[in-house]
């Protein structure tokens, strides 16, 4: 790691991401977890993180900021929580960030 120039703070920082991004997922599935809910709908927690995990590795415009802000996604995702809606608040948040993916992402 000394050869790429890292330092003990750059190795900690990939692994408290990480971190914080399960936990994420996992205090969005629970409440997710109601009987009411179809098992597709109980998976779109672990989607919508991943792939905000996804558009933040690929933007590094302005819009970096909103992708690698998980405050602010979770901000959003409470007032959604608030009016009874977070089952499709996380919906529309993973299909936001699949098309940030598939609009930024080249041809190949």
């Amino acid at each position: 790691s000394k050869l790429y120039g890292l330092t003990e703070n750059d190795k900690i920082s990939p692994i408290f991401s990480i971190l914080q991004d399960g936990l994420i997922a996992i205090s969005l599935a629970i409440p997710a977890l109601s009987p009411v809910l179809s098992p597709a709908q109980a998976a779109l927690p672990m989607l919508g993180i991943g792939l905000a995990r996804l558009a933040t590795k690929l933007e590094n415009g302005a819009i970096h900021a909103f992708w690698a802000d998980r405050t602010l996604h979770l901000t959003l995702l409470a007032i959604c929580a608030i009016f009874g809606q977070l089952p499709l608040g996380i919906a529309v948040f993973a299909l936001l960030a699949l098309a940030n993916c598939l609009l930024r992402t080249r041809a190949i």
